[in-house]
């Protein structure tokens, strides 16, 4: 897997910028990504009524539904399906087995991590980008993961079908999706994700099992 960080430079959310420009709109993790569909989003400001003011009346945000009156920060469904965010959403979501690991909506435009297979989706992502005139700086690429215990003891196909099925909300109750869906998106079998995600439980257990106990 490589990991690529970096920044979109888009014209995303200009009119709601101008009237609350320190306010953050964070990707809500562990969501099914789907082209065109509406995002669940965590909005840093701070003055809620006045972000809401003006995001209704910005043209890059059909819909804004707000999730929750009392938590801080709030949660809202946001529906990003201007005329630049379509180029934009819809083009981070199109290589198959690509994770949106964290993405942030600002005045200075979109951050993102994502983990991509291999160089090679790399370059086709971002060539897509360049094609659609999305400037994009990347910040950081690097292969596998941050930390050598952070796979506990997987290997990369079990790794990459784990963090697949948790942001597809393959271990959600009720399940959000399928093994035929993640098999598609892994370019596989069902069969081979089943087998991928049972050892992976394995080797998770296993680990768990011959833990030292801790004080």
């Amino acid at each position: 897997m490589i990991t690529v960080r970096g920044t979109a430079r888009v014209s995303l959310c200009e009119k709601l910028f101008r009237h609350v420009p320190d306010s953050e709109l964070h990707l809500a993790s562990n969501q099914c990504v789907i082209a065109h569909a509406p995002l669940l989003m965590w909005v840093y400001t701070d003055d809620r009524e006045r972000f809401e003011t003006a995001a209704i009346s910005d043209p890059s945000i059909r819909e804004l539904t707000p999730l929750s009156a009392t938590t801080h920060p709030p949660l809202y469904t946001v529906d990003l399906r201007g005329a630049d965010a379509a180029p934009l959403f819809t083009l981070l979501c199109s290589e198959s087995a690509t994770l949106i690991v964290n993405l942030m909506v600002t005045a200075e435009g979109c951050d993102f991590c994502l983990r991509l297979p291999n160089k090679e989706t790399v370059a086709r992502l971002l060539d897509r980008l360049e094609k659609q005139n999305v400037g994009v700086t990347i910040r950081s690429l690097s292969k596998g993961v941050a930390h050598p215990l952070a796979k506990l003891g997987l290997s990369d196909d079990q790794y990459e079908a784990v963090l697949l099925a948790s942001e597809r909300g393959y271990f959600a109750v009720p399940r959000e999706t399928d093994l035929e869906e993640l098999a598609a998106k892994l370019n596989t079998s069902s069969q081979t994700v089943s087998e991928r995600l049972r050892r992976a439980l394995e080797t998770l257990l296993d680990r768990l099992r011959n833990e030292p106990p801790t004080d």
